[in-house]
């Protein structure tokens, strides 16, 4: 049965290769062509506790660009008087919200999207090579 499993998986990361590829970009990337990034938190309260020096080091390094958070029910309340976020979007799992936060999203064209979500990668990856349209 496991074999069926990995091959389905196979398979589907496939699929994900052709249909959801970004451009290559080189690294390190130029911090004055980021305008927005968007950050991928939508796990528990302790998770975005732990994140929120990140924000602070964006800020100092890229002071122009704008900070957009993902986040969940549990965790946005932590950040909605951080000044440090321009906006805060939330995710509560559900299909809709998710097409939601893809319209949003796509609207605001973002330049650059972390993922800070590392059991849930395969979503993360997902919103990051096409769901949300990042371009780099």
């Amino acid at each position: 049965m496991k074999w069926i499993e990995n091959a389905f998986r196979n398979f589907i990361y496939f699929l994900f290769r052709i249909f959801l590829r970004n451009k290559q970009v080189s690294l390190p990337l130029d911090g004055s062509k980021i305008k927005k990034i968007l950050i991928l938190r939508y796990d528990v309260l302790g998770d975005m506790i732990v994140t929120t020096p990140v924000f602070h080091l964006l800020q100092e390094k890229l002071p122009h660009a704008e900070i957009h958070v993902v986040g969940t029910k549990r965790n946005v309340v932590l950040l909605k008087h951080d000044e440090r976020i321009s906006k805060i979007l939330c995710y509560d799992e559900t299909f809709r919200s998710l097409l939601e936060l893809r319209r949003l999203a796509r609207r605001e064209n973002y330049d650059c999207i972390v993922g800070l979500v590392f059991y849930k990668a395969t979503k993360a990856g997902a919103w990051a090579n096409g769901l949300v349209a990042g371009r780099l």
